[in-house]
């Protein structure tokens, strides 16, 4: 059963905003047309009323069902909170090594559950495996459990057993150096059934599908389907990272709120992605070096100066778009 958080009153998503480009404006504003044809398509889908509704506007109304989930599933008003305020308060800064480049600072929520987070975490960890694995013997697996009516817990809790007995069986600990897993989740509308699974990179010696199906049988109890390929090459590891690996939950693949209140709770305190053997201790999420940053302008200034059509302004989010959807550190008290 899902509840609303006790205490105050959740906090509220507000998505209500007016699009504004400042393309008109840009029209007379010195930009060459290829300039002005990249503005175009850069807010073709944004506003520049604010760095949070930029942020935000490619999956602004799933964010709106994935925050009424949350507060269905129970989750905590701080956790709601950061998840409002998310791409708050950004500014840009230089790079204190390196004048001439930009980065971002602002109040990021982090949360598995917010979109352009997640696209960010998964660039780090796609960042820091290529640089881990490169000249490895790497294999890539994926785990499946057969479809089951039990609850998503209770399926996760059994997924991440059965991998811990494939981990201790003799044939894994004699092939299998180490590696690191990561979860996925999808939902089928036809059956309603859940489908968590497993997406793993090892560093291995030779594995046959079927001996790998056989330990999956004994170790899920029951399960056989797996799918085992060998990684060619460290461009093959990222796409694979890309495509499979950071995906975590398909939140708009789930039809309903109890649905995906469900899967939040069946989350909660839950690691999405593991190490195993000697890849224990490597660190996927963290930054190696992160740069000293000085704040210079408030992001929403320079928005605003866009959407009145200054030159200045949108060549510098042309530039460094790419920025806005990057993670970075807490925002920074104003100079």
């Amino acid at each position: 059963m899902f509840h609303r958080s006790n205490g105050r009153p959740p906090a509220t998503l507000n998505l209500t905003h007016t699009k504004q480009t400042g393309i008109d404006d840009a029209r007379h504003s010195g930009l060459t047309a290829e300039e002005r044809g990249n503005w175009i398509l850069m807010t073709s889908d944004r506003c520049l009323c604010s760095a949070q509704c930029f942020r935000h506007a490619g999956w602004k109304n799933e964010r709106s069902r994935v925050f009424d989930a949350m507060k269905l599933a129970g989750c905590s008003r701080n956790r709601l909170s950061a998840f409002a305020k998310c791409g708050s308060n950004v500014w840009i800064c230089t790079v204190d090594s390196d004048p001439n480049q930009l980065a971002l600072l602002g109040n990021y929520c982090r949360d598995r559950l917010c979109l352009p987070c997640a696209n960010a975490r998964a660039a780090t960890v796609r960042s820091n495996l290529v640089d881990f694995v490169r000249n490895k013997t790497l294999r890539l697996v994926t785990l499946t459990l057969q479809s089951s009516t039990s609850p998503l817990k209770d399926q996760l809790d059994h997924l991440y057993a059965s991998f811990r007995r494939l981990r201790h069986c003799n044939a894994w600990a004699t092939t299998v150096t180490g590696g690191a897993a990561f979860l996925e989740i999808t939902f089928n509308g036809k059956t309603g059934l859940w489908h968590p699974h497993l997406h793993v990179i090892l560093e291995s010696g030779y594995f046959h599908q079927s001996m790998l199906s056989d330990l999956w049988r004994t170790a899920s109890r029951g399960s056989f389907v797996v799918h085992i390929t060998l990684a060619r090459n460290t461009d093959n590891v990222a796409q694979y990272v890309t495509k499979y690996v950071t995906k975590g939950i398909h939140t708009h693949g789930i039809p309903t709120l109890h649905k995906l209140a469900e899967a939040i709770a069946a989350l909660a305190g839950r690691r999405l992605a593991l190490t195993f053997g000697s890849w224990v201790g490597t660190p996927l999420t963290s930054v190696a070096n992160p740069h000293l940053l000085t704040p210079m302008e408030p992001l929403d200034c320079i928005l605003k100066e866009a959407s009145h059509g200054s030159t200045t302004a949108i060549l510098t989010l042309l530039k460094y778009g790419r920025l806005l959807h990057r993670e970075h550190a807490p925002a920074p008290h104003p100079p």
